[in-house]
């Protein structure tokens, strides 16, 4: 269900359903992580969802 959740987010803010408050100070925005650091996160989350299996 989670990543469904996620697919259908990606999906309407490429849509555009959604604004991301570029306009908005630095200070007032959420973090962007580098590539290697979404990454890592990504490893983390299969290793938590499938307890280390492979893909």
């Amino acid at each position: 269900m989670t990543i469904i959740a996620g697919h259908a987010f990606i999906q309407n803010l490429r849509r555009g359903h959604y604004e991301l408050g570029l306009d908005q100070p630095a200070e007032h925005r959420l973090v962007v992580h580098p590539p290697a650091a979404i990454d890592a996160m990504i490893a983390q989350l299969h290793t938590t969802v499938l307890g280390g299996g492979a893909a």
